[in-house]
């Protein structure tokens, strides 16, 4: 879908609104706000352990990315110019690391050898794939479901 989500939509539509209209327990907040998605989502599964009900968590974001691949798409014209720019600047993984920091709570050094230690271990999974035989055929339909 290449439009703007003004003409699909109508204004401050709302899909916990609809949820609750079903008696679902509703939460709603920012999706890049790491330390209030971590309350909601305590809250929310408190809700469910001491209710045994459902719950819905809707979280406002924005995707900075194509649907299918790895590319910005903002060059398309179904977005606002300047709109892709601001929600980068509210990067939750920049955010969060920044809070941390400035808390004490880790070190930059701490946080570049995380990220060093990540990137390893994403890349021994690639070389190891890689140098690992192509599955058989016959694979293709195992661990889709629980067993």
């Amino acid at each position: 879908v290449y439009s703007n989500l003004k003409v699909r939509q109508a204004a401050q539509r709302k899909i916990s609104v609809l949820a609750e209209s079903h008696g679902i327990k509703t939460f709603t907040g920012d999706g890049n706000d790491v330390q209030q998605v971590s309350e909601m989502t305590r809250e929310a599964i408190k809700f469910i352990k001491g209710s045994n009900k459902p719950v819905f968590l809707e979280l406002e974001t924005f995707r900075w990315l194509e649907h299918c691949g790895p590319n910005r798409d903002d060059e398309l014209g179904y977005r606002e110019l300047g709109e892709l720019e601001k929600w980068i600047k509210r990067c939750p993984i920049e955010s969060y690391k920044n809070t941390i920091i400035e808390k004490s709570i880790v070190t930059e050094s701490e946080i570049t050898q995380m990220i060093e230690n990540i990137n390893s271990e994403i890349n021994d999974a690639f070389n190891f794939a890689k140098e690992s035989a192509f599955p058989e055929l016959k694979s293709l339909n195992q661990h889709i479901y629980k067993d």
